[in-house]
């Protein structure tokens, strides 16, 4: 904060501007670095934050001699708190990107499932009337054959007798 009170407005209308254009190029990355194939490209820019807070609050407590540790202990937990703001906005936005790509992949395989499960019904359909159209016919035949083998076996029954 000492370095803003020390700016004139001139050099705060640059750098407000350039602070905001470099969270919407951080904020642009971190959405490209999660669309990727390979899920822990998306969790370089959460891992950094996380590494570069712890280390921005144990810093004080290495740095400070043993006198001053009064209240610097919950100064760190308050300033690596904060400093995790952005950890859990990129781990946010890392997750949501998974969560859909995730619901976008069992859709894909609901879809694929259900025309493959109509494929095989048709398919299984028509083995089926196949099959049933083959037994009829088999049926059929054998039900012929008896009959013809009964008209048969009379034939020769009454020739025989007619013969005697």
């Amino acid at each position: 904060m000492q370095i803003l009170q020390g700016m004139t407005t001139n050099q705060m209308v640059i750098i407000f501007p350039s602070a905001l254009i470099a969270m919407y190029l951080v904020i642009t990355l971190q959405k490209h670095l999660c669309e990727r194939e390979n899920k822990y490209i998306g969790l370089i820019l959460p891992v950094l934050c996380f590494v570069a807070a712890t280390v921005l609050a144990i810093y004080p407590l290495i740095t400070s001699s043993s006198s001053e540790y009064d209240g610097l202990l919950m100064f760190c937990v308050r300033m690596w708190l904060a400093f995790n703001i952005p950890t859990i906005l990129f781990g946010f936005q890392y997750f949501r990107q998974r969560r859909t790509r995730a619901a976008i992949a069992r859709q894909e395989a609901e879809m694929y499932a259900e025309e493959a499960a109509g494929e095989i019904a048709e398919e299984a359909a028509g083995e089926i009337a196949d099959g049933y159209a083959d037994r009829a016919s088999e049926e059929y035949t054998s039900e012929q054959a008896e009959e013809e083998a009964l008209d048969l076996t009379e034939e020769a029954d009454q020739s025989g007798m007619s013969q005697r």
